[in-house]
């Protein structure tokens, strides 16, 4: 009798073992998915809004796409297949459903995915890019994206290009996070930023050249770049105009050049320290040349063109290398420390 009571408890608990590590594992329920474009006959979904083409795994866009994503986990398009190509031919997905909210078009744990040509408005992220590789994101236009108008994570050796925040309601033209071997270029936001136009962590071999974040309005914050972990990554050619921030801002990131990018006119509001470039003390073996830096103005603080806080044994006793930058105009001065501006404008 002992014996069958034992066994008795032992399977019950056996039971229940198994059915709380099933609700366990199961976790909340998936995010809604408007619509699907895959690679089998159809593309998904892609013959209900489009036309499909099986030989190129091409969707094209015939019209518009209304979803209702009324919470921030809902997609409206999500890429489910390798290669595909997702062309909008300048047709709108948008939200209607309210305010901002949910994804646009995510792309999860795929390669050589292609999105050109969309109009995105009124979700929190326009496209959103994670744990995949050889990427291509192109010509895309966001409109009252509450969040982020591109949101890249965990991805590799993709290309940004040519995409622009058309208005002063989002956040965030680019969250680059995790990422290496990247190209991100010719983008653009005018104002709208509550922290960075461009929001870029832990990047390794990226390049950004000849993008623009302009007008960022942010009582707190509103600056141009903000690099955060960034090392053998190149910075060319980008300029910032206008914004309530700082135009560069660098910290914990090493081995990287910045060459030839504009800032002029940051206003600083509401800031402690601010100027056209700011590098924390985590910061070094930097190089910066021939940037200009020019007019900050004064608002809670007095704007300085450059300011390194590293110590090392580089220009004037910073950890980083400065040569032929120019900072004219700032109402707080030159740069801190002094000789970190040798150049002349144009």
């Amino acid at each position: 009798m002992k014996t069958i009571k034992l066994i008795t408890l032992l399977l019950f608990a056996s039971l229940m073992f198994t059915a709380l590590s099933q609700h366990a594992q199961a976790g909340p329920p998936p995010a809604f998915v408007g619509y699907t474009i895959s690679d089998d006959a159809t593309g998904g979904d892609c013959n209900t809004i489009g036309v499909w083409d099986s030989s190129t795994k091409t969707c094209v866009l015939t019209q518009d796409v209304e979803c209702i994503t009324n919470a921030t986990t809902d997609i409206c398009m999500e890429i489910q297949s390798d290669d595909i190509v997702f062309n909008c031919k300048e047709h709108q997905l948008f939200d209607n459903f309210g305010g901002p909210s949910g994804t646009g078009v995510r792309i999860l744990g795929h390669s050589g995915v292609k999105i050109k040509r969309c109009d995105f408005d009124n979700f929190d992220i326009g496209i959103q890019v994670l744990n995949s590789d050889n990427i291509n994101i192109l010509l895309n236009t966001f409109t009252f994206t509450d969040l982020q108008s591109i949101n890249l994570q965990s991805t590799d050796s993709s290309y940004i290009v040519g995409n622009e925040a058309l208005d002063g309601s989002t956040d965030q033209m680019l969250f680059h996070n995790i990422t290496k071997n990247n190209h991100v270029i010719g983008n653009k936001i005018n104002a709208g930023s509550t922290f960075a136009g461009f929001v870029i962590s832990d990047c390794t071999n990226d390049s950004f050249i000849a993008n623009s974040s302009n007008d960022a309005q942010d009582s707190v914050d509103g600056d141009g770049f903000n690099i955060n972990g960034c090392v053998r990554s190149e910075f060319i050619n980008n300029s910032v105009d206008g914004n309530d921030g700082s135009g560069f801002v660098y910290q914990n990131s090493s081995r990287s050049t910045i060459f030839a990018n504009i800032v002029d006119g940051n206003k600083l509001e509401s800031m402690t320290i601010g100027g056209g470039f700011v590098i924390d003390n985590n910061s070094g073996s930097l190089t910066f040349e021939q940037n200009i830096s020019d007019n900050a103005q004064p608002g809670s603080v007095d704007g300085i063109g450059i300011i390194d806080n590293s110590t090392g044994k580089k220009t004037s006793g910073t950890a980083n290398t400065y040569e032929g930058n120019t900072c004219d105009g700032n109402a707080g001065g030159s740069s801190s420390p002094s000789g970190l501006c040798t150049g002349l404008n144009p």
